[in-house]
């Protein structure tokens, strides 16, 4: 994870976050922003939501180049499909992570 926030860094990549308790989850958000002030970070998103339709069209509305997934099996699995779906149909060039 640190190398591809690394590279991410260098060539001014979005990313968006998606998982972990809320106080993890901007925890997360003011670190990746202080060790790596390149990234522009598109959204971030705990993983207490109950509307996946929410989450995936937000995710599609910010255009990350990277995703980083962390809510577990199976929730992040099928929330994965969907995203996926998105990645193929609109030609995304993006990279999901999952994390768990």
């Amino acid at each position: 994870m640190l190398s591809l926030l690394s590279w991410a860094n260098y060539k001014h990549k979005k990313i968006y976050f998606l998982g972990a308790k809320p106080e993890v989850a901007q925890t997360l958000s003011s670190k990746i922003k202080e060790t790596y002030p390149e990234i522009h970070i598109a959204g971030i998103n705990d993983g207490y939501f109950k509307d996946d339709s929410y989450i995936v069209e937000t995710i599609k509305n910010s255009n990350p180049d990277i995703i980083f997934v962390a809510l577990g099996f199976p929730k992040q699995e099928f929330l994965l499909t969907s995203i996926a779906i998105f990645l193929i149909l609109f030609g995304w060039e993006s990279v999901v992570v999952s994390m768990s």
